[in-house]
C-alpha cells in the first residue's frame, strides 16, 4: 500500500513539475512578442494620383491648364467667288458634248487624220453642215476647235477664212487665240484683220496688248484695228 501511494505522490509531483515547465515556457513566448505597430502598406505613402496614359509617341493626352490651347493653323477654304474676267474668251465656249453628233463625230475624227487634206476635206464638210440643220454658232465653235488642233500655217489661215465667211460672233474666241505671240505672223495679221471686221469693242484689251509687239507689222496691223474700233 505504501509502494502505491508512493508511487502515486511520485506521479503527481511529475505532473506538477511538466506543467510548470510548460507555463513558464508560455509565458516567455507572450513577453517576447512585440505588437505590430506599423501602419498597413497602402498608408505608408501619401496616396498620390496615378498619371494619365500618355499618347503614343511620349506625349501625355491631357494638357496643363496653364498651356494656352494650340492655335488652330489649318488652312481656312475661301468660298468667295473669283471676279477676274478669264485671260480667253474662249472658256465662253459651249460644251462640246452639246453640239449635233456629227459635229462631234467630226471633231473625234479630225486629230486622227495625218494627211492634211483630208483634215481639209472635213472642215469643208463641217462647214457645209449649216445646211443640215446644225446653227452658225455650232459651226463655229466646231471650227475653233479644229483650229487649236492644227499645226500647219496654211490650214490655220484657212480655218480662219472659213469662220469669217460664217461670219458669227462666236468666231471671237478662235480670232483671239490667233493673236497670240506663239501663233505664225500670218495668222496673227489676218486673225486681227477678221477682230477689226467684225466690230467688236470686247476685243479692244486684247489688241491693245498688240501694240507692244516686237513685230512691226502686227503693232501696224492692231493700230490700225484699234483706230477702227475705238475712234477718237
Amino acid at each position: 500500500m505504501k509502494k502505491q501511494l508512493a508511487i502515486f505522490a511520485s506521479g503527481i509531483i511529475l505532473g506538477g513539475a511538466l506543467v510548470t515547465l510548460y507555463l513558464a515556457a508560455e509565458g516567455k513566448f507572450w513577453n517576447n512578442l512585440q505588437p505590430d505597430v506599423s501602419p498597413p502598406a497602402a498608408l505608408a505613402q501619401p496616396h498620390q494620383a496615378e498619371s494619365p496614359a500618355a499618347e503614343p509617341g511620349g506625349q501625355d493626352s491631357v494638357q496643363p491648364d496653364n498651356q494656352p490651347a494650340a492655335a488652330d493653323t489649318s488652312a481656312k477654304t475661301d468660298n468667295s467667288p473669283n471676279v477676274l474676267p478669264p485671260d480667253n474668251p474662249l472658256a465662253q465656249l459651249i460644251p462640246e458634248q452639246y453640239l449635233p453628233a456629227k459635229l462631234q463625230d467630226a471633231l473625234r475624227q479630225y486629230p486622227t487624220l495625218n494627211e492634211k487634206d483630208d483634215r481639209a476635206s472635213l472642215v469643208m464638210d463641217v462647214l457645209g453642215m449649216t445646211d443640215n440643220g446644225a446653227t452658225k454658232q455650232e459651226v463655229a465653235q466646231a471650227l475653233g476647235t479644229m483650229f487649236h488642233e492644227e499645226a500647219t500655217t496654211d490650214l490655220k489661215l484657212d480655218l480662219l477664212d472659213d469662220l469669217i465667211m460664217v461670219g458669227d460672233n462666236d468666231s471671237v474666241p478662235t480670232f483671239v487665240e490667233a493673236i497670240d505671240p506663239s501663233q505664225p505672223k500670218e495668222v496673227r495679221t489676218k486673225a486681227i484683220i477678221a477682230l477689226e471686221n467684225l466690230g467688236d469693242s470686247q476685243t479692244i484689251p486684247y489688241l491693245q496688248q498688240l501694240l507692244t509687239d516686237p513685230d512691226p507689222d502686227v503693232r501696224q496691223a492692231a493700230q490700225e484695228a484699234l483706230d477702227r474700233l475705238n475712234p477718237q
